[in-house]
């Protein structure tokens, strides 16, 4: 579209765009590798990961792919939020969504209260009371204001008259649970990465109400990188 003094892209035009610039990059790291001398040549593998989800989970997985897989460049990159423009294998924490990469659903996230035993050695009477009368610990989530999970959690579960809007926010669920194993505050969190602290006693999920809110960890691969 030209205008007074420049052109533009059309809708169509940019949509198109992005897909012959993506073709381009493929077909200069084709090149690359083509051109490559022998000796030089090694397959690479990009993978994103969330932070907590490479910390928790990915390094055992890696060890074992690497002795099977010794030839093969690992780039391993742990993005907040959205993957990289560029990877061929990815695990997004996300709602679900359609979009040009193939996907598949690990498991859905339902995380419940975690934190150290010792503040549970008397047992919990009541649950509200418990929050109340213990620090908050808060884990960002993209798109979302610290203080809603821990506001909708009380919702989902019946709980009404507790205060959240105060405590310590971090950035990853592995830092939030990290403070809560010094033997300060609740952290809601996924008990499925952080199997190993629990099943070791150092951390205790003590009640059985969870939080759900559609999140989910989700496998991507870019079909067109790993031909």
């Amino acid at each position: 579209e030209r205008g007074h003094k420049a052109t533009t892209l059309t809708d169509a035009g940019r949509s198109l765009a992005a897909g012959i610039g993506k073709g381009f990059d493929r077909i200069e790291q084709a090149l690359k590798e083509v051109c490559a001398p022998d000796e030089q040549r090694q397959r690479k593998l990009r993978i994103n990961l969330p932070p907590s989800f490479a910390m928790k989970l990915t390094v055992p997985l890696l060890t074992d792919f690497r002795r099977s897989f010794p030839e093969v460049l690992l780039e391993v990159s742990t993005p907040y939020g959205v993957p990289d423009s560029e990877f061929d294998v990815a695990v997004v924490y996300a709602r679900p969504a359609v979009d040009e990469w193939i996907t598949d659903l690990l498991w859905e996230e339902r995380p419940t209260i975690l934190c150290h035993p010792d503040l549970v050695r008397g047992g919990i009477s009541d649950l509200a009371s418990f929050i109340a009368a213990n620090e908050i610990i808060h884990v960002k989530i993209v798109d979302m204001e610290p203080y809603l999970t821990w506001q909708r959690f009380l919702v989902q579960n019946g709980l009404a008259g507790v205060a959240v809007a105060r405590g310590v926010t971090f950035d990853s669920a592995s830092l939030g649970v990290q403070y809560a194993l010094s033997g300060q505050g609740l952290v809601l969190a996924d008990p499925a990465l952080f199997r190993e602290e629990i099943e070791s006693g150092r951390l205790v999920a003590p009640v059985t109400a969870h939080y759900y809110e559609g999140f989910g960890y989700y496998l991507k691969t870019d079909a067109e990188g790993l031909v």
